[in-house]
């Protein structure tokens, strides 16, 4: 990612470099070239002598500090080339990993789906099983509250009805209550 946007830079910077230097050129051809520094000697203008023993020991070191610098920007450039096939490797693995995460990503959501629905169906049954527990305790309450007959009273307000009632046959009623109250 890094190397792309090196590459990136240097691309943007040779274009600006490039616009530079041609408007550079542009503005030196447009002056006029036989304005001349006045300080400069015109009989000496076009005299040439040679340099020195130590102007040429200067040039000497300084051509070989350019020759290292030229040297490390070429060893830069063929990294560059040697980094492409990796980079390539790595882009490739990395959309394989893209991939396995949205994968992931949308069985992970189907998963939070499924639990919801199933933690929606929990709390509803909840609230049933709530409601059905206050509906067996108001049942006990009242089934607590309704009075209590004794075995004896039983059998009296039985005898009295069999006695009282028409339409139930005496021997019916008699074998009935005795079955019951014995």
């Amino acid at each position: 990612m890094d190397i792309l946007i090196i590459k990136q830079f240097v691309n943007i910077m040779i274009k600006k470099n490039t616009l530079l230097f041609l408007s550079l050129l542009f503005f030196a051809c447009t002056f006029n070239s036989k304005a001349i520094d006045p300080s400069i000697n015109l009989a000496d203008r076009h005299v040439w002598l040679p340099a020195d023993e130590e102007d040429i020991e200067k040039r000497r070191l300084l051509q070989i500090h350019l020759d290292n610098i030229a040297k490390e920007v070429e060893t830069l450039f063929l990294n560059i080339e040697n980094i492409d096939p990796k980079e390539l490797d790595m882009r490739d693995k990395t959309n394989d990993i893209i991939s396995e995460v949205v994968s992931l990503k949308s069985g992970r959501s189907n998963q939070i789906q499924n639990e919801s629905k199933r933690i929606s169906k929990l709390s509803k049954e909840l609230g049933d099983i709530r409601l059905n527990q206050k509906q067996i305790n108001k049942q006990v309450v009242n089934l607590n509250l309704a009075p209590v007959f004794t075995k004896k009273e039983c059998c009296d307000s039985l005898f009295s009805y069999c006695r009282n009632s028409s339409s139930i046959s005496t021997s019916y009623c008699t074998s009935f209550t005795t079955n019951i109250c014995i």
